[in-house]
């Protein structure tokens, strides 16, 4: 029994000195241990044992301390930077990257097949030039200045791709509930692409409120701005936006909403001919003269509202279900056709492997409810005078990275014949 225990002793000392020593050679682990078997004072078993539970041991040690001296070495360098650069440090980057395969037909053309392979490209920088000012940056792909477009058709023998200035903005914030900014920004108002097209980026002059009510979930917005439209070299007939749009956000019984009103004034489009206006993105569908030029003024009024009624979960995906609706209507007088409408609903939300989403809105915009040259343009193929289905799905492959389908099916509300159907298969990241 004594030689029992004595044994017992002298193996736990001996696993204790062993997995005492981090940096001990396997080799000489494996000779002191086969010299214990020879001599009787361990089993084979036993030793074997020993070395398995120091060997594991040893591993997690030492991933410990790479783990130790890789945050070392991130601290030494985010310290560096925070004394060298302090700006670059507390600059925000982000990009998207997408390759889509887009396959259409209309009843309006002989091309009833249409098969395009593009790419969208976009990268930006967001830096803080001090406590109050940012500086906003973002280039992005495009074969041309279409403000509504960023993407790149796949044609000319492998010709090389443009970048656009996408964005160039500084913004000024003042007290925390104020801010200004100037340049060519992210759109600010809250929309669907019923009346914006996602990809036009504004430029002009803006100022932000967003007051915060003090022990209240409702959050107050308030945005004006001047957005130059057209520049002419006598000054005279310069075509401008003026816009405004009040909103909140709040979440009555829990549940996230947010309403949106606003006014987008463009002022003396009338008599301007469209394709100096708006010379990238020229879309007939307003109602112009026989010279093109525009027949109205362009005041629509803008009615935006979504709420999030349920979240569902299935494993550890959550599956929000959005509830969303635009109304429009161009308040300026003797228009006829000047309203626009959408209603829709979206399931889930993209973010990671294996999230889930499906969207689905109808529509109705009307040949003069909006001016043309802003308008969504993949749906209907651009332009307005147009009502259909749009109908998008998505599955994450990764963090940041998805695989979509989008389904288009509309036709003109008046006029000839002119049905549209798109098909739209992306493969897109982000960060």
């Amino acid at each position: 029994m004594k030689a029992v225990w004595i044994r017992c002793a002298v193996y736990l000392f001996i696993l204790a000195g062993l997995v005492s020593v981090r940096y001990a050679r396997a080799g000489e682990i494996d000779v002191l241990l086969d010299v214990l078997v020879d001599k009787g004072v361990i089993s084979a078993s036993e030793a074997q044992s020993i070395r398995t539970e120091t060997y594991d041991r040893m591993q997690a040690e030492k991933q410990k301390d790479r783990q130790a001296t890789q945050e070392e070495i991130k601290k030494t360098v985010s310290e560096g930077l925070n004394k060298t650069m302090p700006v670059l440090s507390k600059t925000k980057f982000s990009g998207d990257m997408r390759v889509r395969y887009q396959t259409s037909e209309t009843t309006k053309t002989t091309q009833t097949n249409a098969g395009l392979y593009r790419l969208r490209l976009r990268y930006g920088f967001e830096m803080p030039v001090n406590d109050q000012v940012i500086m906003g940056f973002r280039m992005a792909s495009g074969s041309s200045a279409d403000p509504s477009s960023t993407n790149q058709t796949f044609d000319n023998a492998f010709s090389k791709r443009a970048l656009w200035i996408d964005r160039a903005y500084i913004q000024y914030t003042g007290p925390s509930w104020l801010s200004m900014t100037g340049g060519k920004m992210p759109n600010p108002f809250f929309t669907t692409d019923l009346v914006w097209d996602p990809d036009i980026v504004p430029e002009g002059f803006l100022a932000a409120s967003t007051p915060a009510i003090s022990g209240s979930t409702i959050k107050p917005f308030v945005y004006l701005g001047y957005f130059p439209v057209q520049e002419n070299s006598s000054g005279v007939f310069d075509a401008s936006l003026y816009a405004a749009q009040i909103g909140l956000t709040a979440a009555p019984f829990g549940k996230p909403l947010k309403i949106g009103i606003g006014t987008y004034n463009f002022a003396k489009l009338k008599g301007q001919k469209l394709a100096s206006v708006s010379p990238n993105y020229v879309k007939t569908t307003n109602t112009l003269d026989g010279t093109g030029a525009f027949v109205y003024d362009y005041t629509p009024v803008q009615y935006v509202v979504e709420y999030i009624p349920w979240t569902f979960h299935l494993a550890d995906h959550a599956l929000p279900v959005k509830l969303y609706a635009d109304f429009v209507t161009n308040t300026e007088s003797g228009v006829k056709d000047g309203n626009g409408w959408l209603y829709g609903i979206k399931i889930g939300d993209v973010k990671k492997l294996w999230d889930f989403q499906a969207d689905y809105n109808y529509r109705k915009l009307e040949a003069d409810a909006i001016p043309a040259f802003i308008s969504d343009s993949d749906f209907h193929n651009g332009g307005t005078n147009c009502k259909g289905h749009k109908v998008n799905i998505k599955m994450g492959l990764g963090k940041n990275v998805a695989l979509g389908a989008t389904y288009f099916s509309t036709k003109a509300i008046t006029g000839m014949r002119n049905d549209f159907n798109m098909w739209q298969i992306d493969f897109e990241s982000k960060f």
